[in-house]
């Protein structure tokens, strides 16, 4: 079970392999707050229609959040995390910007919005699905015999396993 969205992007976009690891709680806004993804896909305050502090206050959190610098997005791929004492948990959901034709795909999979057997995006959920694994370079597992669901678990965990192969190292300010 997911939430799946395609939108066209109006913002520019910087040609960036970046992945940000992004709080849950700021990703949970994209699936439940309409601004969020609308002041990140188009720098056009008054197209918006939300209150000039209010776009300013979400435009400040993506920019600290490392989603868009100099009034472009910044970052390929957004995955969430959940932060405890525990540890980093990676979520299994991702948010990812196709530069090529100017789209967000978005996919939350801890939403019980959409089921695979009824869902009414299932040709827009297979291509975001077939678009990331063939512009990451990743192997994907048969449609005919698995459910986009079961895919996208597995797409979302092989960007994972080669963000943690490729970190080198964090920097994190100790007042953070």
């Amino acid at each position: 079970m997911c939430d799946y969205k395609l939108i066209k992007i109006e913002r520019k976009v910087f040609n960036s392999n970046n992945i940000v690891l992004l709080p849950r709680e700021i990703f949970n806004k994209f699936a439940t707050d309409p601004a969020y993804l609308k002041v990140l896909i188009s720098d056009d305050r008054n197209e918006i229609k939300i209150s000039k502090s209010y776009y300013y206050f979400i435009l400040s959190q993506l920019k600290e959040n490392h989603l868009i610098t100099e009034n472009a997005i910044s970052f390929k791929a957004a995955i969430p995390v959940i932060v405890s004492e525990r540890g980093i948990e990676f979520d299994n959901s991702i948010m990812y910007i196709d530069d090529e034709d100017k789209l967000l795909i978005f996919i939350d999979n801890q939403s019980s919005k959409y089921k695979c057997s009824n869902c009414p995006v299932y040709a827009e959920c297979v291509y975001g699905l077939k678009r990331i694994a063939r512009q990451m370079g990743i192997k994907l597992g048969n449609l005919e015999r698995e459910l986009p669901h079961t895919l996208w678990l597995s797409l979302i965990s092989k960007i994972v396993g080669k963000v943690v192969n490729n970190i080198k190292s964090v920097a994190v300010p100790l007042n953070a």
